[in-house]
């Protein structure tokens, strides 16, 4: 998971938060197929979008971590699954 510069987690630990995992992960099943399918269908997304007037990003806008992830990007701005295999 990402961390802020302080090397602390972008998102709290709660049990809240790791209840919401819980239920997603239970709604179908780890591994099933249709969890296969919804991670499928996150990969086929760009990990953020730079459009003139407006960003996109899940999370945080953090210059370090997309410059990391540039490597592992299709010229979409997918997740390369063969360069991050």
């Amino acid at each position: 998971m990402a961390q802020n510069e302080d090397g602390e987690f972008l998102r709290s630990h709660s049990a809240k938060n790791a209840n919401q995992h819980a239920k997603f992960l239970g709604q179908d099943g780890e591994n099933s197929p249709a969890h296969k399918d919804v991670i499928n269908w996150f990969r086929t997304l760009p990990i953020w979008l730079d459009l003139p007037g407006l960003r996109v990003v899940n999370a945080r806008w953090h210059d370090a971590s997309r410059e990391a992830l540039v490597p592992f990007l299709d010229e979409a701005g997918r997740l390369d699954l063969v360069a991050s295999a």
